[in-house]
């Protein structure tokens, strides 16, 4: 692609003969919505799809559009369509209204930067296209969606003055047909992304921060809308619920009259993202104040529309703020003949599948053979210098991951970012493979791009277990990138490290006040996984303790392929497991309790996905130390007045069975429901009899 446009070449693509007129309105839906895909561009337009494909092939000859294509775990690969420097140019030039191509840059998410932030965080934006792209289509009449942003941030204030900003995946204005305006904010729970209970907590807080600041300016809060998978209902309903009570908030109840609604003002609604299929404006949204009566459980009854939600008139300031409206009003010049006299600067700039293109070469295993040991250290460098460089740099680089990986791929990565030191067993039965050749295969390329690493387990029991893949560094500032978290989410100082920072703590207080925070993108220390210590190296004790909780739950999935009797949903790793709650003697001391997993679970019976709690013992473990989890398992209960769920504990014998049984008695926790069960069981029939229990 040449580094200037040529009026020529817009010209060319103006000639009447090609009626590229009859397509503006396809033009226009990739100003206001880039990186659709076929259908959805078919949905707005109201196209027929077949028709659409001639039409999309034809632009795309002309370079008036481009696409890229990539693959995401349970979605269909498919091209997404957006405007090149050539279309926008063409879209200006053959607009009946006066369009500056700069006014366009600046109020429309079409420039490089804003196609880049969307793809990488793929799965927030087909979520979103799905969803919007339905609303538009299936408007009742009177109706229509007048504004929508993605992605959002709201700014405010807070009692003491300072300022804060709340990052919304998308915000939106509903139009009703009397001419109400309804605010919405938008955020998508990504069911890969590891999910922890600060982070809801932070997020509900900050959410009532909003709330209270909205107060204070006399304006409404507008509703919160949250897509997530239906097996995290309960999860976010139990934090909720938590933070709520404490305050004394009350939720909204859609069955409560409107009088009684204006004392409800913290509404949040819940939807699962595969629901979206039956039309958006179907009853697929719960209102959390349902969904914690009935324990996180979604009941046909209590789901609702969004029409239930249009109660809260949006005020003149806040329809301002949400403002980005489906026209072209913004982009209007103020000389008609301005467009004649704009320089011809490029926007969108080069390709974007073909920047990817060098990392697709190393990264797919049909090509990675033929890259030559340059070509991968020189991309590995690359990745290392991206996620260490400036927020723009890492989006492009998270973006060009995003189209270089497979769906397989990328699920791997999401596993070892919640699970290190998986075993090549572990990742085949995760990813539900027979193939191991396959499996070896994509892993490859991840090996030789330094996204992964072989770690040797020289004390492991047998042969297989030797070899573990963990990720690298690169892999988890990725990840962090594409879950828009910080670093340091995923990553924290090393031992050595760690250690030198204790040192400095205890030095005089004078220069303790000198000491400045740590960057997460400081180059002086080193980063490793969060959650790994005693893993590896030296003090690699802990390591005999997860490699059980690995072959247990290996032993638990392949049970539920065979039998077909329950399927594991999700698997938590211990740190998305724990609970924090108050010592009952001290209120102002937090404490935790830690079970190993969570799996979460659904019958043939029952598409409700429920949750079991699993504590492995080696039979290591003293009578007080299981007495005082056990009594923590009941404090915790007691403080947070909810019910646990069942406990599996995994033993060796039955001597260590009777103590587990003797240590339960000693701490009274008679209220928990705790089930024992030998480890030699659950590996030759997982969970198939210890369900029975539970129905």
């Amino acid at each position: 692609m040449s580094e200037t446009l040529r009026r020529e070449e817009i010209e060319a693509c103006c000639d009447p003969h090609l009626h590229i007129r009859d397509h503006l309105d396809l033009l226009w839906w990739l100003v206001w919505l880039p990186l659709l895909s076929r259908e959805e561009l078919a949905r707005v337009t109201g196209r027929n799809v077949s028709t659409l494909w001639n039409h999309l092939t034809k632009l795309s000859t002309l370079g008036i559009v481009a696409h890229v294509s990539f693959e995401e775990v349970g979605q269909v690969t498919c091209h997404r369509y957006y405007l090149t420097d050539l279309g926008l140019y063409v879209l200006a030039s053959l607009d009946p209204h006066p369009i500056s191509v700069y006014k366009l840059a600046v109020a429309y998410p079409i420039t490089r930067a804003d196609l880049l932030e969307r793809l990488a965080r793929p799965c927030v934006h087909l979520a979103l296209s799905a969803w919007i792209t339905r609303l538009l289509a299936d408007q009742p009449p009177g109706s229509r969606v007048s504004s929508y942003q993605q992605p959002f941030k709201e700014t405010y204030a807070d009692r003491a003055g300072k300022n804060h900003t709340l990052h919304f995946d998308a915000a939106l204005l509903l139009q009703t047909p009397t001419g109400t305006q309804h605010a919405f904010y938008v955020r998508v729970d990504q069911p890969e992304h590891m999910l922890s209970q600060p982070e809801v907590k932070t997020f509900t807080q900050s959410l009532l921060d909003l709330r209270q600041a909205r107060h204070l300016t006399q304006e409404i809060m507008p509703h919160v809308l949250l897509l997530s998978s239906q097996e995290r209902f309960a999860f976010w309903a139990e934090q909720v619920n938590r933070v709520t009570l404490a305050q004394g908030i009350a939720l909204l109840d859609v069955r409560a009259p409107e009088p009684a609604r204006e004392h409800m003002d913290l509404s949040c609604v819940i939807a699962d993202i595969h629901d979206l299929d039956q039309g958006a404006y179907q009853p697929i949204w719960t209102p959390f104040h349902a969904l914690i009566q009935q324990d996180g459980a979604v009941r046909q009854h209590t789901s609702t529309s969004l029409a239930s939600f249009l109660d809260r008139e949006a005020s003149p300031r806040l329809v301002e703020r949400f403002s980005q409206y489906f026209s072209f009003q913004r982009a209007l010049a103020a000389d008609p003949r301005a467009r004649r006299r704009d320089s011809l600067s490029r926007y969108v700039q080069i390709d974007l599948q073909q920047e990817a293109a060098p990392f697709v070469t190393v990264a797919a295993p049909s090509t990675a053979k033929r890259s030559t040991g340059e070509q991968v250290a020189q991309r590995s460098a690359d990745l290392f210098t991206a996620f260490y460089g400036g927020p723009t740099d890492r989006m492009a680089m998270s973006a060009v991951l995003t189209l270089a990986l497979s769906d397989l791929q990328k699920e791997m990565i999401a596993h070892l970012a919640r699970h290190p030191y998986l075993s090549h067993s572990d990742l085949l039965s995760l990813l539900s493979q027979r193939d191991e050749r396959l499996l070896s295969r994509q892993i490859m390329p991840l090996l030789h791009l330094q996204l992964v690493r072989i770690a040797f387990w020289r004390d492991a029991p047998s042969g297989p277990e030797h070899a573990r893949y963990r990720l690298c560094e690169a892999a988890l500032r990725w990840l962090a990138c594409r879950h828009g978290l910080s670093p340091a989410y995923y990553l924290e100082l090393s031992y050595l490290d760690q250690q030198r920072r204790k040192q400095q703590e205890a030095a005089p207080f004078e220069e303790k006040q000198r000491q400045t925070p740590i960057s997460p993108f400081s180059t002086e220390v080193t980063w490793v996984q969060n959650s790994i210590r005693g893993l590896w190296g030296k003090d690699a004790n802990q390591m005999f303790h997860t490699s059980g909780i690995y072959r247990c739950i290996r032993s638990i999935l392949e049970a539920s392929y065979r039998t077909q009797t329950y399927h594991i949903a999700y698997w938590k790793s211990a740190r998305e497991s724990s609970r924090s709650y108050h010592d009952l003697l001290e209120p102002e001391r937090k404490r935790d309790i830690r079970p190993d997993a969570e799996l979460l679970y659904t019958t043939p019976n029952s598409s409700l996905a429920r949750s079991l709690l699993i504590e492995y013992d080696r039979d290591t473990t003293t009578l007080p130390q299981l007495r005082r989890k056990f009594r923590c398992y009941t404090e915790y209960q007691q403080d947070t007045r909810s019910t646990l769920p069942p406990i599996l504990v995994i033993t060796q014998n039955p001597q260590a069975m009777a103590n587990i049984e003797a240590a339960r008695a000693r701490a009274g926790a008679f209220d928990v429901s705790i089930m024992i069960a030998l480890e030699a069981h659950i590996l030759q029939h997982g969970l198939t009899h210890i369900l029975d229990h539970l129905r």
